[in-house]
């Protein structure tokens, strides 16, 4: 009698771990997959601002006037 209240006991133990994990999981994997999307958007527009300043004809740095004498 003993061995099979603490079957039951392990089996009802193990399911509320197994159904916790499940409801711990499915709203972290949406997070995951809107937080990934938000970044990758990120990362799309910081690509494309140094693609554009690469093929611009202005060169930023300082000037200095060379006169000939």
């Amino acid at each position: 009698m003993k061995k099979a209240l603490l079957t039951v006991s392990a089996v009802f133990i193990g399911f509320v771990a197994m159904m916790f994990s499940l409801i711990m999981a499915i709203p972290l994997t949406i997070a995951a997959y809107v937080t990934g999307n938000r970044i990758k958007k990120e990362l799309d527009k910081e690509l494309a601002q140094q693609r554009q300043n690469m093929q611009g004809n202005t060169i930023e740095g300082e000037y200095e006037e060379v006169s000939s004498k």
